[in-house]
């Protein structure tokens, strides 16, 4: 799935709320907090992406990067604790 916006981020969470139910606490509550990383990261890189258009500058598209790394790394950590087979656990 492609996240480019908040409700990318709301599909997202529709679609792996009962995977979350199998978590334990700690899986639970790290992937809550990638959830809600994932969303800020998403506001921010639309700012970042709306100004560069206004104004480009050099340190925006490194920003922009960054923050793409690490909405990528959330997206990851919630696939691992909601995408697993029952063969894995």
């Amino acid at each position: 799935m492609v996240i480019k916006e908040f409700d990318d981020i709301r599909k997202l969470l529709n679609e792996r709320v009962e995977a979350m139910e199998d978590l334990n606490c700690k899986e639970l509550r790290d992937c809550v907090d990638a959830f809600i990383s994932l969303s800020g990261l998403i506001s921010n890189l639309q700012m970042v992406n709306s100004l560069h258009t206004v104004v480009p500058c050099d340190e925006d598209k490194y920003a922009f990067e960054e923050g793409k790394r690490a909405a990528v790394a959330a997206v990851r950590l919630i696939d691992q604790l909601t995408l697993r087979t029952d063969a894995a656990e």
